[in-house]
């Protein structure tokens, strides 16, 4: 679902991302430090464009999933993007995934924008799970375990974590 305003968090604000944001996308994969966080080498022209493609390819209109530009709020500027992607062959299930520049990196902007499309994704989006996948980035593997992820494949490769809906508390 749509959000109908933005997402915010404490210093960010989470807009929808859009075919105008290639340039932060451009600035995200195509930097060394940030794409070595992901394991993989900087992105090619066309890499870049399918990159935001993919980050659109849910598509805000459909109604499900979807991808935040972040700004911080108190400047305007763009510090990097992040949401939820739907998970082939998973329904009900959501991958949280963001990339901040390195000029934002330690500053807990991953720690105070993960609980926001948590919230997102299990209130408005009603997913019964969501999953992170990690690679090069114990920093990022922290914030989530930080979040209530729990890590359910760590062998070698990119680990993977999970986390439930929690559970509604009923009260008679």
């Amino acid at each position: 679902m749509t959000p109908s305003r933005p997402l915010s968090s404490a210093r960010l604000d989470h807009i929808p991302l859009s075919a105008a944001d290639q340039p932060l996308i451009d600035a995200l994969y195509g930097d060394k430090r940030v794409t070595a966080s992901f394991g993989i080498p900087p992105l090619t022209r066309e890499e870049l464009d399918a990159r935001l493609q993919e980050a659109l390819s849910p598509s805000w209109a459909a109604g499900d999933f979807g991808f935040f530009r972040l700004v911080l709020r108190d400047s305007g500027d763009d510090v990097g993007f992040g949401g939820i992607a739907p998970v082939d062959n998973e329904p009900g299930v959501g991958d949280i995934g963001y990339a901040f520049k390195p000029m934002f990196w330690g500053q807990g902007f991953a720690s105070e924008s993960v609980p926001v499309w948590i919230r997102w994704g299990f209130t408005a989006l009603k997913l019964e799970a969501l999953i992170a996948n990690v690679t090069a980035s114990h920093a990022s593997a922290h914030i989530l375990e930080k979040s209530g992820f729990i890590v359910i494949k760590d062998d070698g490769g990119p680990k993977r974590l999970l986390l439930s809906r929690p559970s509604e508390t009923i009260t008679v």
